[in-house]
């Protein structure tokens, strides 16, 4: 829930915000989507013993291609 209000914060500013996750979990949900203009990106990630600590297993080259900030 931080995540996301840091997140509409940031598009409310006139930033292009990007969310990088994890699709593990959640096969009845898009790869893309966009909400309240904050884009979702869900990639195919490991997770190896707990499956909210994952770890990417590919980047969507479209989110980072013109980034000026990355957060991880």
């Amino acid at each position: 829930m931080a995540m996301q209000k840091i997140c509409e914060e940031l598009a409310k500013l006139g930033h292009e915000v990007h969310v990088i996750t994890s699709i593990y979990g959640t096969d009845d949900r898009p790869k893309y989507k966009e909400v309240d203009s904050v884009y979702i990106h869900r990639a195919k990630a490991w997770a190896p013993h707990l499956p909210d600590l994952t770890t990417p297993r590919e980047i969507p080259g479209n989110a980072l291609k013109e980034a000026d900030i990355v957060h991880g």
